[in-house]
């Protein structure tokens, strides 16, 4: 009778130093490309080419554990939280959808994962140390665009600089004091016995969890606003919280459960809500400032850093930022629908009136655009293009000092790749001469 053929679990495909990679480690990135692009764009040969950047990671790391670069467990943590909120965001926020998808608890999803994590951010920090010295000189900057062929030469297209101001409306004391009053009955009627998964869904203005009877679902401490998440933290299983005023509004919490550091709690919130007479009233305020723009006795600039509350264009003068590239010059095609809308017919160093405009998470806020500069289609150059050739200038020399640093590491440190793989082309570079 026929032995059976031992089949092989896993296996070490290569050792950097102290740390190694197995079959695995290129398979799990392997299925995350193939999500990624598409499985008709992926192929069998890509697996090598995954296996060469294993590699280089397990390179950083090895120098990142020698040089005893730290990395704190509250940056673990961190980095932890972000990385599950992106990925339950794509739940609509429903834990247990999560943890079915992942066929663990979220909890279990952590401690599987803890070590990968830190690995990575060894790896980014050791990388960017690589990197955080590379400066490029104006110089170097005229040498690296004057090698580029004008073949070569990709168009840059129609650009805007957009300026913005903008200012929200407050709600008024009033609307408050009525808001408060509204949450002090639900309360007494929860007190009294009231059914909170009903007072909930009939009363709560948190859209996100009113449906669920006001279940949050378990966090820690750093996630919600300071007043709500001290109420929060202080309650005994199944009491109810004092009026708990936040930005949002009045909150009135239940604490359903508490695991570890973390707590499971229930609540009904009651937003302010804004009168026609706080509308009015901002956008007469905006309407003031863009007069005193007109009459010149305030520069658009100095206007926004007193007056705008964007932070992010505020500290730019108002400008706004492309936030795929991070600069102020923004792309027509990447601007939103909305504000092309508005800036469309105006001509340079003009304003519009002020606009109302709602913003992601709904708010409805005032806002005055001034068109500050317009830049037609054209080829680069350095008069008009200074800042994206050296962006791209600076991009090449950190690549290039990356490089320079895996090709000294290699010769010193420790690598060795399996039988299956070493003879690879693509890997050769790896092998010691």
């Amino acid at each position: 009778m026929a032995q059976p053929v031992p089949q092989v679990i896993d296996e070490v495909v290569a050792v950097v130093g102290d740390n190694y990679i197995l079959r695995s480690d290129i398979e799990k990135e392997f299925e995350t490309l193939k999500e990624q692009l598409g499985k008709e764009f992926v192929h069998d040969s890509m697996r090598i080419d995954i296996l060469d950047q294993l590699i280089s990671r397990k390179l950083l790391l090895y120098q990142a554990q020698l040089d005893s670069v730290v990395i704190t467990d509250e940056q673990v943590d961190a980095k932890m939280e972000e990385k599950l909120a992106y990925i339950l965001n794509h739940f609509g926020g429903d834990e247990k959808e999560l943890e079915k998808y992942l066929g663990m608890t979220v909890s279990e999803f952590k401690v599987k994962t803890r070590k990968k994590m830190k690995e990575q951010l060894l790896i980014q920090e050791m990388q960017g140390q690589i990197m955080r010295e590379v400066k490029v000189s104006p110089a170097e900057v005229r040498k690296f665009f004057n090698k580029i062929s004008e073949d070569s030469l990709a168009p840059v297209p129609a650009e805007v600089e957009i300026g913005q101001i903008m200012m929200s409306p407050k709600v008024s004391d009033f609307a408050w004091d009525f808001a408060k009053e509204e949450a002090k009955m639900l309360r007494e009627r929860l007190v009294s016995g009231g059914d909170f998964c009903f007072l909930a869904r009939a009363y709560s203005d948190d859209p996100g969890s009113s449906g669920k009877c006001g279940e949050l679902g378990y966090f820690k401490r750093g996630k919600m606003v300071p007043e709500f998440e001290a109420a929060a933290f202080r309650l005994e299983k199944d009491s109810f919280s004092q009026l708990v005023r936040s930005e949002y509004g009045y909150h009135i919490i239940q604490m359903l459960d508490r695991r570890g550091e973390s707590v499971n709690v229930r609540h009904i919130l009651i937003v302010p809500e804004l009168l026609p007479s706080d509308l009015m009233e901002t956008q007469g305020r905006l309407d003031s400032v863009r007069n005193a723009l007109l009459a010149g006795t305030i520069t658009f600039e100095a206007a926004a850093k007193k007056y705008s509350e964007d932070e992010y264009s505020a500290g730019k003068g108002g400008k706004m930022m492309d936030y795929q590239t991070g600069e102020t010059k923004i792309p027509v095609g990447n601007l939103e629908k909305d504000v092309y809308l508005r800036i469309k017919d105006l001509k340079v160093g003009e304003m519009t009136s002020v606009v109302t405009v709602r913003t992601p998470d709904g708010k409805e806020v005032y806002m005055v655009y001034k068109l500050i500069s317009e830049t037609a289609p054209h080829l680069p150059s350095l008069e008009t293009d200074y800042l994206k050739i050296q962006t791209a200038a600076l991009e090449q020399k950190k690549t290039t000092a990356l490089d320079d640093w895996l090709i000294k590491s290699k010769a010193e440190y420790y690598i060795h790749i399996s039988d299956r793989y070493v003879n690879e082309p693509e890997l050769a570079h790896w092998r010691k001469k």
